[in-house]
């Protein structure tokens, strides 16, 4: 899979966060699996 130019870089992690997430949960239910995200520290 190719990465997608300019997708969750902005230097705005908030942002960028959201826009990966989304990305993340959308390719996800495309494939009919989950998505699992631990975080520890941010």
């Amino acid at each position: 899979m190719d990465p997608e130019p300019g997708l969750a870089d902005n230097g705005e992690l908030e942002q960028d966060l959201q826009a990966l997430l989304e990305a993340s949960g959308q390719a996800a239910q495309r494939a009919g699996t989950a998505l699992a995200v631990f975080t520890d520290e941010l």
